[in-house]
């Protein structure tokens, strides 16, 4: 069950969202074109800063939130492959990632 504090922060993540990174997504679909293996390290790579970035104000500190991304693209990593492959849209692929970061920072606020 989603909690009201997740949501709350779910929604301000998607406030904050990037416009769709149409460059960033072909230089992604061209790493995964040429180099399949190394194309998930990139991907985690290049959406975590672009996310960090725009969510960290969001998140907490900046370790904190670059962990909390991190994580979020961990477990979504298989629909940042399918946007980047043209499967999924930006949105789509936004919504559940900040979905997964807004559950990962809830958790580490009540752990920590």
């Amino acid at each position: 069950m989603v909690s009201v504090v997740e949501r709350e922060l779910r929604d301000r993540l998607l406030a904050r969202l990037p416009v769709d990174p149409e460059i960033l997504r072909a230089r992604l679909h061209s790493i995964a074109a040429s180099d399949p293996e190394a194309a998930p390290a990139a991907i985690a790579e290049a959406l975590g800063a672009e996310l960090a970035e725009a969510w960290g104000c969001e998140l907490g500190p900046e370790r904190s939130s670059q962990r909390v991304v991190g994580s979020a693209l961990a477990a979504g990593a298989r629909e940042a492959w399918l946007w980047v492959m043209g499967e999924r849209t930006w949105r789509h692929t936004a919504e559940g990632l900040a979905g997964r970061a807004a559950r990962r920072a809830e958790a580490a606020a009540s752990s920590g």
